[in-house]
């Protein structure tokens, strides 16, 4: 049994259809990205996943129970955590304090020091116990995106839902990146990536979804999603499709 399920999903504002019928499954495991171009739907259709905005139409089903109309603190309960392009701790709060949150209100630690455990153990994994009791606002943007991951990983998720973890890093922070979302990974967490840069999309994911104007557009594994002609239309270019050819026949 897939672990999410979508079927027909839409999110209208007014007139205009954010996200336009999509359905999708996705299986205990798997890293699956999210593509397409600025204003496709990605973020809207996490935002109704993670129950920040309820469908218009359609049915979500996490873990064999209906998720949709529920509240965001009860979809985190189930098990879906999420991160957000634009990270924002508690500024004037300490790491420790900032991942002890969710840990208390979303993973239902049953005392402090429960929580401290559990938000410890996070911050421990994600490489910033060293910083553990300094202030959110110190920390660099790298420190704050694992910051963003250690509050999420600390509300025990089953499915963890990525919005663009690696924007504004550098090519070495990108990497550690990439092998702290394998290890997340390696511990039994499925993962939907929103991700712009195909590099990290090609090298993590076992599957590639692309939205285009809200609706689902291509679905496979990442080559054959690179040589798709309406993907190449809509968001990769025939530029990099010739670049990738290229590197193929070399290859």
């Amino acid at each position: 049994m897939s672990l999410l399920t979508l079927k027909g999903v839409s999110k209208v504002f007014g007139g205009l259809r954010a996200v336009n019928d999509v359905d999708l499954s996705v299986e205990p495991g798997e890293i699956v990205g999210l593509i397409g171009p600025n204003g496709a739907g990605k973020t809207t259709l996490v935002n109704v996943v993670s129950g920040v905005f309820k469908p218009t139409a359609g049915t979500i089903e996490f873990d064999g129970k209906r998720i949709d109309g529920l509240k965001p603190y009860q979809i985190s309960r189930l098990g879906v955590a999420r991160t957000y392009q634009v990270v924002q701790p508690f500024p004037e709060m300490t790491v420790l304090e900032n991942v002890m949150a969710p840990a208390t209100f979303a993973a239902g630690a049953r005392s402090v020091s429960e929580a401290q455990d559990q938000a410890m153990e996070a911050i421990d994994f994600l490489g910033l116990g060293s910083e553990a009791n300094k202030l959110a606002s110190e920390l660099t943007l790298a420190g704050r995106k694992r910051l963003e991951l250690a509050k999420s990983l600390a509300m025990k998720p089953k499915v963890l839902l990525l919005d663009e973890v690696n924007a504004g890093l550098n090519p070495a922070e990108i990497d550690t990146a990439l092998e702290l979302i394998r290890a997340i990974a390696r511990r039994g967490v499925t993962i939907i990536l929103i991700e712009h840069l195909m590099k990290v999309v090609m090298t993590l994911c076992n599957r590639i979804v692309v939205l285009h104007h809200g609706a689902k557009i291509a679905e496979g594994e990442p080559r054959a999603i690179t040589k798709d002609e309406r993907v190449i239309q809509a968001y990769l270019g025939n530029r990099y499709a010739e670049a990738n050819a290229g590197k193929a026949s070399n290859g």
